[in-house]
């Protein structure tokens, strides 16, 4: 059984390595829709009666992800993007922040690379490098390269801890409070680096996979 699977898993592989054009279509407004839970769900119901404020923040959450997708817009993509945004979009809404960010740059990687092949570049390029180079070639412009550059600065922190100064950045997103108004607020850094990251993402969509649909 395993090797049956192993093989068919394979061939889905050596299918898409060839095809470089494999793309979804979706409706950015209903990809959103589909993020919060069922109501009618028994575990959802459940869920809601013990932890109501765990829900609520998760809907405040939907709200503001439903409220920064462009309405009346398609995006064609590439299957893993789309893959990948939908676990941009459940990682945020349940307020896992650190994957959040990770997500988001594995998502626009994703795009990134397809578009170094049409480019004729090597996809396997170290990402900094990529960037420069689809933004020399006009692919991508300078304001957008920059935050690009933000978003992995954001990003490398959270994986790369080995260092003590990368750990150090890391930790503190989560355990420094937050300043706003002259006050200290309980809101964590992280929270507002991974509302940073999927705003990013969305222009990116928005500015390289929207098309019109007949």
């Amino acid at each position: 059984m395993v090797s049956k699977l192993r093989l068919r898993r394979q061939k889905i592989i050596d299918e898409m390595s060839r095809d470089s054009t494999d793309h979804i279509v979706m409706d950015a407004v209903n990809y959103c829709a589909l993020l919060l839970p069922c109501a009618e769900d028994e575990y959802y119901e459940y869920v809601t009666k013990i932890y109501p404020k765990m829900i609520a923040q998760e809907k405040k959450r939907h709200g503001w992800l439903y409220k920064l997708f462009p309405r009346n817009e398609m995006w064609r993509m590439p299957t893993m993007t789309a893959i990948l945004l939908e676990e941009v979009g459940m990682c945020y809404v349940k307020g896992i922040y650190y994957a959040t960010v990770v997500m988001v740059q594995a998502a626009i990687e994703s795009l990134l690379r397809r578009m170094a092949l049409k480019a004729s570049l090597d996809p396997e390029t170290k990402y900094s490098e990529l960037t420069k180079k689809l933004r020399d070639l006009g692919m991508i412009k300078s304001g957008e390269w920059r935050s690009l550059k933000c978003l992995s600065d954001i990003r490398n922190p959270v994986i790369h801890t080995g260092k003590p100064k990368k750990y150090a950045m890391a930790l503190s997103k989560a355990v420094v409070p937050v300043v706003k108004g002259n006050q200290i607020i309980k809101t964590m850094q992280i929270s507002y680096d991974s509302k940073r990251a999927v705003e990013l993402l969305i222009r990116f969509l928005h500015n390289h996979c929207a098309c019109s649909v007949p």
